[in-house]
């Protein structure tokens, strides 16, 4: 009987999430599909380290740099929506600035022979998400409470890469509170993807992610507590890496206090997201010298002594079956790193993978932080979720539905406190396993996601799957999107590496092989069939 009625929820599930995919096509396909054009500006094809290597030795000047990206800038942000706050102005007279020092500094001295180290960046544009602080500029989050609020000092990480030489070019879109996979809010409307404007970037980094891949920006900041780094770096094809626990200094991301206890401040990290693998050590080192040289970041590493474990996909009747698209790529990155590297590969089931969201859903809880109504209100007292979704259906709400769900999670909760018992309890024990599987020289290939970028609202209706990329926030370990290219429909494809804390440096090494198996980030603009 138990196996009837599962086959049966089988079927279901199968019915329920083809008819989702029927429908956003066919709807979809009302709509026109637009592409960013592809960038001709041949600075857009340097990375952030050799752009610092040129304008330090002259080949480029740095107000050459930024005026090609705030040019580029001002291409795609029609198209895809993901600048909202820019620093234009400032920008080009940091840069001239950096011009007039470097005219006037001698090289044959020690200042100059030293700027590689002192200030690796020197002159390189960043961008960041609309949560992070940057002084006297805006920090809205997506919240129409916060739309006058100017931050009053530099966020940590933003301190460190100013310092390092960076110039900041503006902040990127974020959804609402920063809590949903999709980029949309009251404030700054939707953001799209670049492959496919009727397609989302993920979230919450989903602007960076977009302008990132539209070859807007070099390098960016993103921070992940449940995918929101590595979910826009999948469906925007760039590299995203949720770095070892605090590795990266948070200070100064918003909303204040939002992870200041439980585990919500074990899984949230802030860390680079980049269209070219070498700026990711570079970005790390910047935010942690002192630990990175400890991780030996740049050190070459055997991969024949390296053990490759690989999942492909989560066998659980709330999440959507794994993409075709999505398993050929993890296994042509299998048999690479197999053939090329001579890693020995061992297929692993997790089964409590499928209780993958309902743990973290009960991982985020931390009655000690604001909640979702304070904060959407910018501490003005606290929404009443349940009248702001009647709102929502009739177009009257100053929130986005996805808030206003994770709000109503919140409050009342989708578990007993026996089932939250019965979750933690799965959780420690996959924790232990997968800890212990993976710290003795050892790395597990996963999906990026279940699917390439999904039509836009989709994700409402299939949000269990962001347990492809929580799972590895809830369990505590290092993960790393890595771009595998396009697909047929011209939409990008990725694979996670995940392992063990402080094992980044394994992490990037098995990352670079893969980026020459797969090319890495394949710019947007091609035609596609």
């Amino acid at each position: 009987m138990n196996h009837l009625l599962h086959l049966g929820l089988q079927l279901l599930a199968y019915v329920y999430f083809n008819a989702v995919h029927v429908a956003f096509t066919v709807l979809n396909y009302l709509y026109p599909r637009h592409i960013v054009p592809r960038p001709t500006n041949r600075i857009l094809f340097l990375s952030a380290t050799k752009l610092a290597e040129k304008i330090r030795n002259g080949e480029l000047k740095c107000a050459e740099v930024i005026s090609a990206y705030i040019t580029r800038i001002e291409e795609v942000n029609p198209i895809i929506n993901a600048m909202v706050y820019p620093n234009f102005d400032n920008a080009r007279k940091e840069a001239e600035a950096v011009d007039r020092y470097l005219s006037g500094l001698e090289k044959n001295s020690d200042e100059y022979e030293n700027l590689a180290k002192t200030k690796p960046i020197l002159g390189v544009p960043f961008t960041l998400k609309d949560i992070i602080k940057v002084k006297g500029m805006n920090c809205s989050m997506g919240v129409p409470a916060r739309a006058n609020y100017i931050a009053d000092e530099d966020a940590a990480y933003v301190k460190q890469l100013k310092d390092a030489g960076g110039i900041v070019l503006g902040l990127t879109n974020v959804p609402e509170l920063a809590m949903w996979m999709e980029t949309n809010n009251h404030l700054h409307g939707l953001t799209n993807n670049p492959y496919d404007s009727r397609r989302t970037p993920g979230g919450s980094s989903g602007g960076e992610g977009a302008l990132i891949a539209a070859a807007g920006s070099v390098i960016g900041i993103g921070s992940d507590i449940g995918g929101s780094i590595r979910m826009p770096s999948f469906f925007s094809g760039i590299f995203g890496f949720k770095n070892t626990q605090f590795l990266i200094d948070r200070k100064g991301h918003e909303p204040e206090g939002f992870a200041s206890g439980g585990l919500r401040n074990e899984m949230f990290v802030v860390g680079p997201m980049c269209r070219y693998i070498e700026d990711i050590p570079l970005m790390m080192k910047i935010g942690n010298p002192e630990k990175c040289e400890k991780m030996k970041l740049d050190e070459p590493v055997d991969l024949s002594k390296v053990r490759l474990y690989f999942m492909e996909g989560i066998d659980s009747l709330v999440m959507e079956p794994l993409h075709c698209d999505i398993l050929a790529k993890l296994r042509e990155a299998i048999r690479y790193l197999e053939t090329d590297c001579q890693m020995t590969s061992f297929k692993v089931d997790f089964s409590e993978m499928k209780s993958g969201f309902g743990f973290w859903v009960t991982d985020l809880e931390a009655p000690e932080c604001p909640s979702f109504a304070t904060l959407a209100t910018d501490f003005h007292g606290d929404a009443n979720f349940l009248a702001e979704f009647g709102k929502c259906l009739i177009g009257r709400s100053d929130h986005t539905m996805a808030v206003i769900i994770g709000g109503l999670i919140e409050q009342y909760s989708i578990h007993s406190d026996d089932r939250k018992k019965e979750l933690r309890r799965i959780h420690e024990k996959m924790r232990t396993e997968l800890h212990a599987l993976l710290e003795k020289n050892a790395v597990l290939l996963f999906p990026g996601f279940s699917y390439p970028a999904p039509y836009h609202h989709q994700a409402l209706w299939t949000g269990c799957n962001i347990a492809y990329t929580s799972i590895f926030n809830s369990m505590g370990l290092p993960s790393f999107a890595v771009p595998t290219g396009l697909n047929k429909n011209g939409l990008p494809t990725g694979v996670q590496i995940v392992g063990a804390p402080n094992n980044d440096a394994l992490l990037l090494a098995v990352g670079k092989k893969l980026d020459k198996a797969f090319g890495g980030w394949t710019a947007p603009g091609l035609s596609v069939c």
